[in-house]
């Protein structure tokens, strides 16, 4: 099943250079976007992967998987059930 998943991840700021501790109150999570192919579904993440390869006969080739936490996700809204 091939879905599109929005969730928040942590951020950093992508300078790395010393900064005073008031300005970091400004900093907000990513919001992701992500697409991908669904692999299993567990009580605590869901695991999808970007690339998947049907190879009629053959053991099913995944790549560029992610484990993304539940807690974290705020939609999931499916493009292809099969």
């Amino acid at each position: 099943m091939l879905v599109e998943i929005r969730w928040i991840d942590s951020s950093s700021h992508p300078e790395n250079v010393w900064r005073r501790e008031d300005e970091y109150l400004t900093e907000k999570p990513a919001r992701i976007r992500t697409l991908g192919y669904v692999i299993g579904v567990k009580e605590s993440h869901i695991v999808i992967a970007g690339d998947r390869g049907d190879n009629k006969g053959f053991v099913t080739m995944i790549n560029r998987c992610m484990t993304i936490p539940v807690g974290c996700i705020k939609s999931i809204r499916v493009i292809k059930k099969k």
